[in-house]
């Protein structure tokens, strides 16, 4: 595992401790669908065609849907940021069907780098509401 690699996986981690621990429900199903995602990508990754990973085309695009549509009926901002996110990472997968001469390790590594701007969205839920004065799940399930 590089040092990339390893930092990518603890910020991860910490996004989804932040995430359920500070969040609200909203926040919650997003660090549970992220983890969802980065577990079924790493069982699919080896379905490709040539140099397209096409089951990690669809498991991405799950989550850009799953991430959209609660941006659509969500009153949170970080949502439309994850989902942006999202759509830079479907046109990183495209980017393989229109530029013959890229290599994977790259389309790789520009996917890490949106995926991580994602990350850091998702870990920007719990500061929001914060901000608009709500509590976490996780302390109104602490005070009873």
């Amino acid at each position: 595992m590089s040092i990339y690699q390893a930092l990518y996986v603890i910020v991860s981690l910490l996004a989804f401790a932040v995430g359920w621990l500070g969040g609200g429900h909203v926040e919650r199903r997003a660090v549970i669908a992220v983890m969802i995602t980065f577990i079924a990508s790493v069982l699919v990754q080896d379905f490709e065609s040539g140099r397209i990973r096409w089951a990690v085309i669809v498991v991405d695009a799950a989550l850009v849907a799953y991430l959209l549509r609660e941006a659509m009926i969500r009153d949170r901002w970080w949502l439309l940021v994850a989902g942006a996110g999202g759509i830079l990472n479907m046109w990183a997968h495209a980017a393989m069907f229109l530029d013959p001469d890229l290599s994977l390790r790259t389309n790789v590594a520009t996917r890490w780098l949106i995926g991580f701007m994602m990350i850091v969205a998702l870990a920007m839920g719990p500061l929001e509401r914060r901000w608009a004065g709500e509590r976490s799940v996780f302390m109104t399930w602490l005070r009873g």
